[in-house]
């Protein structure tokens, strides 16, 4: 009985990290990322730039990966002009949607000078706040976006799972001076993990009451 219950133990603290990494893996050259699950790969073509979008849709939100390749320029790779041209980005992706810019800031993803920044908008009369990173990478420019489709902290631990499990993989040109990023905290993927681990509990708990109330089996008598 001792063994069962110091297994079930080991399988509670380890679904959180187990669930964590589940998803599916898309790794680049320069990039990687974890989706919960395969996500659509859809690329646009326009007369100044060529866009590839990896996208999935799950209850707790939209998760995406853009990928923009400038067709006739170059974007800046350092300095006042880089920030410029995020700047520039994220003004055009709220007029695009008509949303509203609640938070931005420079931010440093593994060495690369970055900006995260956070835009309202309304998704079926709901509305909802978006996260966002943009970082340019050997000439081209990735947006890590996260759209809740529900309030709470499950959504928000998906949301930072999603962001935790973006890698840089290329060599920065620059040293960037924003502060690092922080990984974001457990919680956030415990709580998405909780029903799992209920299931868990409820399950060790009708195995052992079961072993407990079963009645031994009688022996017969030899005639």
């Amino acid at each position: 009985m001792n063994c069962f219950f110091y297994g079930l133990l080991l399988i509670l603290l380890s679904a959180p990290a187990a669930l964590a990494q589940r998803g599916y893996r898309i790794e680049m050259n320069t990039v990687g990322i974890t989706f919960p699950g395969k996500p659509i790969d859809t690329t646009y073509l326009y007369p100044t730039n060529r866009v590839r979008i990896f996208q999935v849709k799950s209850n707790l939100g939209i998760y995406n990966l853009l990928i923009t390749k400038a067709l006739k320029t170059r974007p800046p790779r350092q300095g006042k002009m880089l920030s410029d041209y995020y700047d520039n980005l994220i003004a055009g992706s709220q007029k695009a949607g008509q949303r509203i810019l609640v938070d931005k800031k420079d931010v440093n993803i593994n060495g690369f000078p970055a900006k995260e920044y956070s835009l309202q908008q309304v998704i079926k009369g709901v509305a909802s706040t978006s996260r966002n990173w943009v970082v340019v990478i050997e000439n081209q420019t990735y947006t890590v976006k996260f759209i809740p489709l529900q309030g709470g902290l499950m959504a928000q631990g998906a949301g930072n799972t999603f962001f935790d499990s973006f890698v840089i993989k290329a060599k920065p040109v620059v040293v960037a001076t924003a502060p690092m990023r922080q990984r974001s905290s457990p919680w956030g993927r415990i709580l998405v993990a909780l029903p799992v681990l209920m299931a868990l509990i409820w399950w060790g708990v009708h195995r052992w009451s079961r072993s407990r109330n079963r009645k031994p089996e009688t022996e017969e008598s030899d005639a």
